[in-house]
């Protein structure tokens, strides 16, 4: 079994090389390493290409393909991109201010080994502050009943087999902060099968996108819920409840 790494950066040159270094220290390199670019200004396509070239000339080399995303159409276009030059068993999606435990590849590649009926596997992930690197708590995964009011899934310590965006289809692009948790949803609605596990597989420092356009990321939250949701009330609660929370 072999597995695919994506990664989707902007002006990432500062964190870039830690995400990459996480990927490399793990005991299987992946089959294939996309990276995403959205057009940085700064030295991620150089440290890209210095940190990944350094490891082929002293591990076993590997594929990597960085691709150019201009215009940017969003993070889920991105993905897309990526998704469309792998053809591997499992997908992982790392983002570029994110990191792996160091056992992380071998946690997941056991337990799809050993549970070949399941389709998508998901931990938990620890948070750090990002301007003194100090880790400030751990994310845990919900239950799916909790769905309607937030995302039950971390979706960088998400880890899924290729055939399922073969059955379900991709990331819907319309959304620009939510469409791994529309992608969840439709995940459940069509029998994907889940395992969850305990454990700490990814790190992620805190900030991003999605916490710098909070009014977006509530609209599409929304928008997802009363589409899928069979209570329509429950995500307008949580709607209401993000906003006076300022969340």
């Amino acid at each position: 079994m072999n597995y695919g790494v994506i990664t989707v950066c902007l002006n990432s040159s500062a964190t870039i090389g830690r995400t990459i270094e996480s990927i490399l220290q793990q005991s299987e390199l992946p089959e294939k390493y996309i990276f995403v670019d959205g057009g940085s200004a700064d030295r991620t396509v150089d440290v890209i290409k210095e940190t990944v070239g350094s490891a082929k000339v002293s591990k076993n080399a590997f594929k990597f393909e960085i691709i150019d995303q201009r215009p940017k159409r969003g993070i889920a276009a991105a993905w897309n991109m990526g998704l469309n030059r792998l053809d591997t068993d499992l997908v992982f999606i790392l983002n570029s201010d994110d990191w792996y435990e160091k056992d992380t590849v071998r946690k997941i590649l056991s337990l799809f080994d050993r549970n070949r009926e399941i389709d998508v596997i998901f931990g938990s992930a620890r948070y750090f502050n990002s301007v003194d690197h100090r880790p400030v708590s751990v994310c845990h995964p919900r239950p799916f009943l909790w769905l309607p009011f937030l995302m039950s899934v971390v979706h960088p310590a998400c880890f899924v087999r290729k055939d399922v965006y073969r059955k379900i289809g991709q990331f819907d692009e319309r959304y620009k902060v939510a469409a791994d948790y529309d992608f969840i949803y439709r995940c459940l609605r069509s029998a994907i099968r889940f395992r969850r596990v305990d454990d700490i597989l990814t790190n992620m420092d805190l900030g991003g996108f999605a916490s710098s356009n909070k009014e977006i990321s509530r609209t599409e939250l929304l928008e997802i819920g009363l589409k899928y949701g069979r209570i329509k009330v429950f995500p307008r609660m949580a709607y209401a409840m993000r906003r006076f929370l300022g969340r």
